[in-house]
């Protein structure tokens, strides 16, 4: 939304930064959810907008893409089918928000919870654990917001299978770009094809996605452009 945008950019000595889509009042919310709630890097809270004319015009349906059947749109229905679908796959890569959908967790209340981080991969741990014993065998929760030892914000991967959890962090850049978790998931997807080792290309994606991060938020890139990716693929080569 354009009148945001350039309201929230500054500029100091030549260099430009952004506050948008920080809080709610920096953040244009349409469609069929409004966000009420902002806690930056750790809680984000939606609510039904009714003044979307998308639910009662008539226009605006799920379309299978397999066999084009129409349904409503999203409905507890809808996550109950995708729970089923969850427990035919071997890997999942859920967001924390979609974690916590499978798991029939609140996002709200653990987030608020006051849980250390320790704590808190703990937890996420656990409920992961009851969730692999019916299947999948692996699942890879994204997007897990926590500091190091010095108070530095960080941003990492919970893997969950067989063996120990391992938990790898990478410096959070900041940002929230378009695509990040479909690049995540593609280079996970192309690196079992290749016979690589889960927690080795769990470290080898989220240290290409860094890469891709600062080099947008460098160039200034829009949020909903998505990453400057190509220029690092090679990343993605083995040693």
């Amino acid at each position: 939304y354009e009148p945001y945008y350039e309201a929230s950019l500054t500029e100091s000595n030549g260099v430009w930064s952004s506050t948008y889509n920080t809080n709610v009042e920096t953040t244009m919310s349409y469609g069929p959810y409004k966000m009420t709630q902002y806690q930056t890097d750790k809680f984000m809270k939606f609510e039904r907008n009714e003044n979307w004319y998308g639910y009662s015009d008539g226009k605006h349906v799920y379309v299978d893409p397999e066999d084009g059947q129409t349904y409503d749109m999203y409905t507890s229905e809808l996550l109950e089918q995708m729970k089923q679908l969850v427990l035919r796959a071997d890997i999942i890569t859920p967001n924390l928000t979609e974690f916590c959908l499978l798991t029939d967790t609140d996002y709200a209340e653990i987030m608020q919870s006051g849980l250390s981080d320790k704590e808190f991969i703990k937890e996420l741990r656990n409920l992961g654990q009851n969730l692999c014993q019916s299947s999948p065998k692996k699942i890879i929760i994204t997007g897990i917001h926590t500091t190091d030892q010095d108070g530095t914000p960080q941003i990492g991967n919970l893997y969950l299978g067989n063996a120990e959890p391992y938990f790898i962090a990478f410096p959070y850049i900041g940002g929230h770009y378009s695509g990040t978790g479909d690049l995540f998931a593609s280079c996970i997807a192309a690196g079992i094809a290749r016979g690589d080792k889960l927690p080795d290309l769990i470290f080898t994606a989220g240290n290409f996605l860094e890469y891709a991060l600062k080099d947008s938020i460098k160039e200034q890139i829009p949020y909903n452009d998505g990453v400057n990716y190509e220029k690092f693929l090679s990343l993605l080569m083995p040693v």
